[in-house]
């Protein structure tokens, strides 16, 4: 199984969200925190979290970019079981039930989002409000390097006096 884990591509995130995943936290998308959220409400960095930002499960932190990771059984289920304490703790789920449900389905999005993602691939997510349903609507890039583009940062190069 694999599952979102965040990475970062610089210090961006510290910069632009009130809090920022840790680099390899576990993340599922979040769109859950902004139900019924008017985003033109918000400060900057909560719109640029609105807009942009994966949830770190842990720290409840922002990433703008996540990356499929493998994950054993015991610990999925233990992530599975942290997530819905932290939905009790930080959202108010109405009791530990409803809590692990909703756990076990922001943990099963997070999986059919890395499942097949090839490896070193990004995804991205873009939120708004839908003029329309007046619901978040969201949407997930997949970023990837186009073929054949690879940079070499280092060169070995033996020096002729044998260095």
């Amino acid at each position: 199984m694999r599952l979102l884990r965040a990475i970062r591509v610089d210090a961006t995130d510290e910069r632009v969200f009130p809090i920022a995943a840790a680099e390899g936290e576990w993340l599922v998308t979040g769109s859950f925190l902004w139900a019924g959220v008017d985003p033109e409400r918000l400060d900057r960095k909560m719109r640029l979290a609105f807009a942009q930002g994966f949830l770190g499960i842990e720290s409840f932190g922002f990433a703008s970019f996540a990356t499929a990771a493998p994950i054993e059984p015991d610990a999925a289920r233990a992530l599975e079981d942290r997530l819905a304490h932290r939905l009790r703790e930080r959202m108010g789920a109405p009791d530990r039930a409803s809590a692990a449900r909703a756990a076990a389905e922001l943990l099963a999005d997070s999986a059919a989002l890395a499942h097949g993602l090839p490896e070193g691939s990004l995804l991205a997510i873009e939120r708004r409000i839908d003029p329309e349903t007046g619901g978040v609507a969201e949407r997930i890039r997949k970023l990837e390097a186009p073929p054949g583009l690879h940079a070499r940062v280092f060169e070995i190069a033996v020096e002729e006096d044998g260095t």
